[in-house]
């Protein structure tokens, strides 16, 4: 399920205009949740509640500069092998958002991959998005 959001305020330079960051998760709540927060903070969004749809809509997009994904997800890909995926067909960088540091699922992340641990606040999870985009 695809939804682009749009906000009058602005992440990143003025000139460029807002940012944009997609989201997956596969709970609803969490997703429009994180949405929101993520338009507070200025940032043009783009949801999808898999990594099949998160990948369409790659495929599609030109203005995504940054993915924040669950790690847990049912179906083809979970956040770590979407993470992989989009790093090596779209170059963009990645956020990996969990309750669960531990899972075996975090075995198959890169060393340098971001994590952003839930519950967090808005103000961390800006924090953790300019990062990545300062670095990208």
């Amino acid at each position: 399920m695809l939804h682009t959001r749009k906000t009058e305020t602005t992440g990143g330079s003025e000139s460029s205009g807002p940012r944009t960051v997609m989201i997956v998760d596969d709970n609803r709540d969490v997703l429009q949740t994180m949405a929101e927060m993520v338009e507070n903070l200025g940032y043009s969004v783009k949801t999808a509640s898999n990594g099949c749809d998160a990948l369409d809509i790659l495929s599609v997009a030109d203005d995504v500069s940054l993915v924040i994904t669950d790690v847990v997800m049912p179906g083809e890909y979970n956040g770590i092998d979407l993470s992989v995926r989009i790093g090596a067909d779209f170059q963009i960088p990645t956020i990996l958002a969990t309750a669960s540091p531990r899972h075996h699922f975090m075995r198959k992340a890169d060393k340098g991959v971001e994590l952003l641990l839930k519950p967090f606040s808005i103000d961390e999870l800006g924090r953790r998005i300019e990062a990545a985009l300062a670095i990208h």
